[in-house]
């Protein structure tokens, strides 16, 4: 089975909105979910932010709700150091360090930072979210 983490970004557009993101949540089936904790927490802070309020409340659900529907969804991996140079950005260091600890197949973010990364680091593809339902569309 595909072992997939997703960024930050994703979890929430998934959660939040219709679109890839949305698409992948609901094919859980498809590919094994991987999550920290490091991660639970960020999509934890990042639902805080006030400007999301509305579109939680569309969902009929709160927070701790989201929360542990992502959390239960999920195989809790620990993550691995990684080199402070690999990412531009520090926050995206726990998203590429969940994959690495969770031995990923595959990164999926629509995050410029990790995507500018490469193709792949160390084994980890690391790829945007319509790509990453191309290749769901093809497991069986």
């Amino acid at each position: 089975m595909i072992r997939a983490v997703l960024d930050t970004n994703v979890l929430i557009s998934g959660t939040l909105w219709n679109g890839p993101p949305s698409q992948i949540l609901k094919t859980t089936n498809k590919f094994q979910l991987l999550l920290s904790e490091d991660i639970l927490k960020e999509f934890e802070r990042v639902l805080l932010y006030p400007k999301l309020a509305r579109y939680i409340s569309r969902t009929g659900k709160i927070i701790p709700d989201l929360s542990n529907e992502i959390w239960n969804a999920a195989e809790h991996v620990t993550p691995t150091s990684i080199p402070d140079n690999v990412v531009r950005d520090e926050n995206d260091r726990i998203i590429l360090a969940a994959a690495l600890g969770g031995h990923a197949d595959y990164l999926v973010s629509g995050d410029d930072d990790l995507l500018d990364v490469g193709v792949s680091y160390m084994n980890v593809k690391i790829v945007n979210p319509s790509t990453f339902l191309v290749l769901l569309a093809q497991v069986t």
